[in-house]
């Protein structure tokens, strides 16, 4: 279990070699609370598969998630992401004068922040734009909106600080009308007006010129009701000054707390554009804390925490440069010595980064067909291995070699599949319904029986609402 856990490990095979099914018998097995009693797995889930695989042992988080078969709503407060990691998944490339801009104001909202309602207690030297503390993205587009386009009564040329305490005493008509951050609603500004002999004229600010798509990038985002798990995090999210209902400690617990020896994040509901970042960020968040808080009671030397990424291929591309490779092979460096184990898993060993997968001390290799793959495979294992992972095209379902520092001696096992109702949601759809006793088919569907009351309504209700559960209780009810 030590090798296992915190040397890294990765399980492969060909789709329908009996995958998800290896990886729900050996984190059942790994999170068994009468022999683990402290068990701490997160598991990324990049297609819903795992949501009822563990059941009881688990607990899911999930955009619009539903509540009442015990799914939690997935949170991850845009604060406690970096700088960096803020400004990539919200605005995009931004360099020059913005970039400063935002650091200034990223750094003012952070040092005076209150999370939990309580100041930070940091001093003000100490705080970096960094620092993982909240503040309102809301108030951040409307401050950095007004900057870009607000006007004057002066010219940029002139001085404007004196100018506007001039024409604010003298009882001008307003500049502009303030806007409301937290609705979005930009503020109005009067339109430029240079004519001359006209004594009212109006002029653009000193930020006028620049060019400011890094702030409809952000708008866009923030209007976007798909990552309003990132900008509306619930507990976690600021109110103007800053102040949360909750703090990071909340958050962790929720995650990786000792109620539940799984955590499983559902990622099917988030857009494609941002699940790089984002699995990179949860990554980063949990490895930081671990790292940081090493020696305390939960971190990771005195309770290692195993990070499972499906579907790895996806986002550990090789020489990849996003976010969740960069927290990835942090981990399989750095993470041994603070607590924090990988396990892979891909169907596509050959489009993982080779620096990651080289790192996997113990790997479950099923049935492979692809000549690179199975090369791949091979290369991380020692030379005498090598012969051994010829029979892998030959592999039954189910059927697995395991090699490595978890293992006495190259073990090839059968690995049983999870019991009924505890299986992944990863079985192939079958196109002939075999028949059982008495001849009769086991289940409807397939090709073979004829198509009856046929009805496309119930699939785009659940695709429109991205959800494959959505209406299933209402159709229930009306064949009823």
């Amino acid at each position: 279990m030590n090798r296992l856990v915190t040397r890294h490990s990765a399980v492969v095979g060909s789709t329908g070699s009996g995958k998800s099914n290896a990886v729900a018998n050996l984190l059942g097995a790994v999170s068994d609370q009468a022999r683990f009693k402290s068990a701490r797995v997160v598991l990324f889930d990049l297609h819903g598969e795992y949501a009822k695989a563990f059941g009881d042992q688990a607990r899911v988080f999930r955009v619009g998630a539903d509540t009442t078969i015990g799914e939690r709503e997935l949170h991850v407060p845009f604060w406690a992401l970096t700088a960096e990691e803020f400004i990539s998944i919200t605005m995009g490339a931004t360099s020059g004068t913005p970039l400063t801009l935002l650091q200034e104001k990223l750094l003012s909202s952070k040092r005076a922040s209150k999370a939990a309602g309580v100041a930070h207690g940091l001093p003000d030297l100490t705080v970096t734009i960094d620092t993982p503390l909240p503040f309102s993205v809301y108030q951040l587009w409307h401050d950095l909106y007004s900057l870009h386009c607000a006007t004057h009564s002066v010219s940029k040329n002139q001085n404007q600080t004196e100018a506007t305490r001039t024409y604010i005493e003298e009882g001008a008509p307003p500049a502009k009308a303030v806007g409301d951050g937290d609705q979005l609603v930009r503020p109005r500004f009067r339109p430029l007006k240079d004519e001359k002999n006209d004594p009212d004229k109006v002029y653009a600010g000193i930020y006028g010129d620049l060019p400011r798509g890094h702030l409809d990038s952000l708008e866009s985002k923030l209007r976007d009701p798909r990552m309003q798990f990132l900008f509306r995090p619930g507990q976690w999210a600021p109110d103007k000054d800053g102040t949360t209902a909750a703090d990071l400690d909340a958050l962790l617990e929720a995650w990786i707390g000792a109620d539940k020896p799984i955590s499983v994040f559902d990622l099917s509901g988030i857009p494609t554009a941002v699940v790089d970042d984002l699995v990179g960020a949860v990554l980063r968040i949990l490895y930081d804390a671990i790292f940081w808080g090493r020696n305390k009671q939960e971190g990771g030397r005195e309770r290692p925490l195993l990070v499972v990424l499906e579907e790895a291929h996806v986002y550990l591309g090789p020489q990849s440069k996003n976010r969740a490779a960069i927290a990835a092979r942090r981990i399989a460096k750095e993470g041994r010595k603070y607590g924090v184990g990988l396990m892979l898993v891909s169907q596509r060993p050959s489009e993982v980064d080779t620096t990651i997968l080289s790192q996997c001390g113990t790997v479950v290799a099923l049935r492979l067909t692809n000549d690179s793959d199975r090369s791949q495979v091979t290369s991380c294992a020692s030379d005498n291995l090598k012969g051994l992972f010829s029979m892998l095209p030959v592999l039954r379902t189910g059927e697995a070699l395991i090699v490595g520092e978890a293992v006495n001696m190259p073990i090839r096992a059968i690995i049983d599949r999870p019991p009924e109702g505890r299986r992944p949601e990863s079985d192939d759809p079958m196109v002939v319904v075999p028949k059982g006793e008495g001849g009769k088919r086991i289940r409807s569907g397939g090709w073979t029986d004829p198509v009856k009351d046929e009805n496309y309504k119930p699939l785009v209700e659940a695709w429109r609402k991205q959800d494959p559960n959505a209406g299933t209780t209402q159709t229930a009810d009306s064949e009823t």
